[in-house]
C-alpha cells in the first residue's frame, strides 16, 4: 500500500509543492496565450493560489513589527526595485520617458514592458505585513472589511490604489484561509492527500 503524503515524512510539504506547480503552469499558460476563455478561467484562481500557499507557510514569530517588515522588505521589495529598475533601463533603449519609472515607484509596473508580474511582490509584501500585524494584535476581524475594500476600491475610485494594495487586501482573505488549513492540517489531511484519480470518485489503490 502506497504511503500517504505527509509533511512529517519529509522536509517539504508535497501536496503544497504540487499545488504551487499547478499555479505556476496556469500562470505561464495564461501569459503565453491560450485564448480569452482560458485566460479568464486561469486568472480566476492561479494567482489567488499563491496567496493561499504563502498563508499556509505563515508562522508566528517572536519579533517586532519593524523587524518583520524589514525582513519582508528585503525579500520582496528589494527584488521588486532591482528587477523593475533593470527593466526600466531596458525600456530606455527604445524610448525615453520618466512615466514608467514614476509608476514603478508609486503605482506599480504599469507601462513598464516585461515587468508586469512584479506587481505580485508588492502585493504579497503588504499582505504578509498586514497579516502579521493583525495576528500579533488579535485583530483578524479586520480582514473581512479589508477584503471588501480591496474588492471594490479599483472599481469605484478614480485611480487604482498604489503598490497593488487592492490585491493585497483581497489576498489577506486567501492568506488567512491558507493559515487556517495549516492550523487544522490534521482535519484536512484526507483532502490534502487525495490522489488525482480520487477526485473523480475512484477508489484508492
Amino acid at each position: 500500500m502506497q504511503e500517504k503524503i505527509s509533511p512529517q515524512n519529509s522536509g517539504r510539504v508535497d501536496y503544497m509543492d504540487l499545488f504551487r506547480a499547478m499555479g505556476i503552469i496556469c500562470m505561464v499558460m495564461g501569459h503565453i496565450g491560450f485564448g480569452d476563455i482560458f485566460d479568464k478561467w486561469s486568472h480566476a484562481f492561479h494567482m489567488p493560489m499563491f496567496f493561499f500557499v504563502s498563508g499556509f507557510f505563515y508562522k508566528e514569530r517572536a519579533v517586532g513589527v519593524a523587524e518583520y517588515t524589514k525582513k519582508k522588505a528585503k525579500s520582496l521589495l528589494v527584488p521588486y526595485a532591482f528587477f523593475g529598475g533593470f527593466h526600466y533601463l531596458v525600456y530606455l533603449r527604445s524610448a525615453c520617458s520618466l512615466t514608467p519609472l514614476l509608476h514603478l515607484v508609486w503605482i506599480n509596473t504599469l507601462d513598464l514592458p516585461i515587468a508586469g508580474a512584479l506587481w505580485f511582490l508588492t502585493a504579497l509584501f503588504f499582505t504578509e505585513v498586514l497579516y502579521f500585524i493583525l495576528d500579533r494584535y488579535n485583530c483578524k476581524c479586520l480582514i473581512v472589511p479589508l477584503v471588501l475594500i480591496g474588492s471594490l476600491a479599483d472599481q469605484h475610485l478614480p485611480s487604482p490604489l498604489p503598490w497593488s494594495l487592492s490585491p493585497a487586501f483581497v489576498g489577506l482573505g486567501l492568506y488567512w484561509a491558507g493559515n487556517f488549513v495549516k492550523r487544522k492540517e490534521d482535519k484536512f489531511a484526507p483532502l490534502l492527500n487525495m490522489r488525482w484519480w480520487q477526485i473523480g470518485g475512484g477508489d484508492a489503490v
